[in-house]
């Protein structure tokens, strides 16, 4: 990909001096708010995403289980996604008008500036430990509780190539089958052709956000069931978007 030095330097640049400058202002709102403090990622979101380029199209906002068209959302859901660029997560932030808190990797939590807002904000998550995984159901529960849309990535990682998903890691849904909140499945489509894995500069285009019907965790029998479901639908919602394109 061949993108010309002044457009590189312009949208790393921005993208540095707006993160530590919105990681900072959050830490600060966040004694008084959380939710308000989350709130600021979304602008960071759509200004990085303007200076690169890209628009975000949403379809299906019907399905999000919200209280008004504004997007106020007075109990918490759980929203699962397909994750193959990094540009996810400006997608989600800056077309989804929520509340939205990550569970993330916990060695994020190390990084200075956005690692410090990750770890007062957000779910960090170090996978294999137990102490993490109560954490993350005890967090994960209060987050919902304030309203919030708890966004995992069940696959746990990037996939790097084009083809199916990876499998999803059960964990993913633990928090579903405890609070019985619903999962909203989003597939995310054409971030990794703009943005692909090891990549800084992303080319422009779009990206779109597909929404699925919510998935009652309560009509399955266990966190495989869910995780086959989540997996079968955000597929389908995939491939709807591979035959329109």
């Amino acid at each position: 990909m061949d993108v010309p030095l002044f457009r590189s330097i312009w949208v790393l640049s921005f993208y540095g001096v707006s993160t530590v400058v919105i990681s900072l202002l959050s830490l600060l709102v966040s004694i008084w708010s959380e939710g308000r403090a989350r709130a600021l990622a979304r602008v960071w979101a759509k200004a990085n995403l303007r200076v690169a380029g890209i628009r975000v199209e949403v379809e299906g906002k019907e399905n999000l289980p919200i209280s008004s068209p504004a997007g106020d959302n007075e109990c918490g859901f759980i929203i699962a996604a397909n994750h193959t660029s990094a540009a996810d997560i400006f997608a989600i932030l800056a077309g989804l008008r929520l509340d939205i808190c990550w569970v993330s990797r916990a060695s994020l939590t190390r990084k200075p500036f956005l690692g410090w807002s990750v770890k007062r904000l957000h779910i960090p998550l170090a996978r294999g430990s137990v102490g993490s995984a109560k954490r993350f159901i005890q967090e994960g529960t209060c987050k919902l509780d304030s309203g919030a849309a708890v966004v995992v990535f069940p696959e746990g990682t990037w996939r790097e190539n084009a083809g199916p998903m990876l499998p999803f890691k059960k964990g993913s849904f633990l928090l579903a089958r405890t609070t019985k909140r619903p999962i909203v499945p989003v597939a995310i489509i054409g971030s990794q052709d703009l943005l692909p894995p090891e990549t800084l500069i992303p080319e422009k285009g779009t990206i779109t956000l597909r929404i699925g019907t919510p998935i009652d965790p309560e009509q399955f029998t266990d966190l495989d069931h869910i995780a086959e479901e989540t997996y079968r639908v955000i597929t389908e919602l995939l491939e709807d978007g591979v035959e329109e394109a």
